[in-house]
Order: structure tokens, then C-alpha cells, then sequence
């Protein structure tokens, strides 16, 4: 009996660290965290209203998905990607998210997919200005996740480094210029397109062409820091 409770404590503690985590990933995502920002133990505890363990718990689950960096001397500090960091995801990142759009091609004429996938669709390439740059990453967020949900591979969602993908989208995306924009929104229409034609073929060649494209958009940045 000691032990099944001691189980059930553990598991607690794993589930809400693991929702702070996710809280924390999301505000990074959002820029609320820069990059750099040290994580202060004691605020996130009274913000969160939770122990002490449950914050460090989950520090240590970001700390795991490449997301903070833990130091004896300074804490937790959101991690700052280098060049070649950058350079080793987007190479994952054009094989899986060209997978994902082939298979959601594959998928968009089942049950109601193509609903789904045109109502996240429509907003992120109907945004307006091309400055409208936090709108669009936005929209990006949801319109990744129904199109892995329609591509419908679990081991392809495990595979997906998601946390860091959070942290490079947030290191670099604000230095995008107005041009960058509105050629990642002409991206996103072809692959739409491919997509809503169960093109497997085309919409795998877009989405890895876009991923191209963004690593051409963005790595300068990197190497030039």
C-alpha cells in the first residue's frame, strides 16, 4: 500500500511538472522568455502555485528536450541554438515535415480532414501586410499540429523534436524581413494546395523545399553571431 501511494505521488508530480513545462515551452514560443532569460526557481513556483521540486522537476524535463540549460552557477537559462544546432534541426525537420504533408495528403479526403486542415490553412496564408510576422507564426503553430494530426504516424510525432523546434522559431523568426514573410505565405499556398489535391508527391517536395528555404532565410543569422 506504501508503495502504490508513493506511485501515485510520483506520477502527480510527473504529470504537473510536465504541464509546466509545457506552460513554459509555450511562453517561449510567444517570446515571453528570451533567449538567455534565466528561469528564476522562486517566481515560477508562486506563479504556478506549486512546490519547489514539482518547478525543478520540469526544468529538468526542459533541460532534457534541449530547451534550457542547467547551471549550478546560474541556474536555468533558455538555451541559445548555434549555428550548427540550427543547421542539424532544420536537416531533421525537412524529412519529417515533408513526411507529415505527404501522408496528410495522403489522408486529407478521410472523415472530415480537409475541413480541419483548410480552416488552419486559410488564416496562415490570408494574413494580410507581410509585417503581420507574429500573426503568421501564430497561425503556424496550429496549422502544423492538424496537419501532423492528419498525417496520423504516432512514431512520426514521437520523432518530432517539437520543444526545440519552439526555441529556433523563436531565436530567429523576429529577424525575418518583410520580404521573407510574404515568401514563406507563397510557400505555405503550394503546399496547401498540394495538400488539398492528396498530391503525396508535390506536397512532400513543397513542405521540404520550404524547409530549404527557411534554412536559407535564417542560418545567415546564425553564423553571422
Amino acid at each position: 500500500m506504501q508503495t502504490d501511494k508513493s506511485e501515485k505521488r510520483s506520477s502527480s508530480l510527473t504529470s504537473t511538472s510536465a504541464r509546466i513545462a509545457d506552460a513554459v515551452s509555450r511562453r517561449i514560443v510567444r517570446r515571453h522568455y528570451q533567449v538567455g532569460q534565466r528561469l528564476v526557481e522562486a517566481e515560477l513556483v508562486r506563479e504556478f502555485g506549486v512546490s519547489r521540486s514539482t518547478v525543478r522537476e520540469a526544468l529538468k524535463m526542459l533541460a532534457s528536450s534541449g530547451v534550457v540549460e542547467l547551471s549550478h552557477n546560474r541556474g536555468a537559462l533558455v538555451q541559445s541554438l548555434s549555428a550548427q544546432d540550427a543547421q542539424d534541426l532544420l536537416q531533421v525537420l525537412e524529412m519529417l515535415s515533408g513526411l507529415a504533408a505527404r501522408l496528410a495528403a495522403g489522408n486529407i479526403g478521410r472523415g472530415n480532414n480537409r475541413t480541419r486542415f483548410e480552416a488552419v490553412a486559410r488564416p496562415l496564408t490570408d494574413v494580410g501586410e507581410a509585417d503581420e510576422l507574429d500573426r503568421v507564426l501564430g497561425q503556424r503553430a496550429n496549422y502544423y499540429q492538424v496537419m501532423f494530426d492528419i498525417a496520423n504516424n504516432k512514431e512520426l510525432d514521437r520523432a518530432m523534436p517539437l520543444p526545440r523546434v519552439h526555441l529556433f522559431r523563436t531565436q530567429f523568426y523576429s529577424l525575418l524581413t518583410k520580404s521573407d514573410v510574404r515568401a514563406m505565405i507563397a510557400e505555405y499556398r503550394a503546399i496547401n494546395e498540394a495538400i488539398l489535391s492528396g498530391d503525396e508527391a508535390k506536397a512532400e517536395t513543397q513542405m521540404r523545399r520550404h524547409i530549404r528555404n527557411t534554412a536559407d532565410r535564417t542560418l545567415p543569422h546564425f553564423q553571422s553571431r
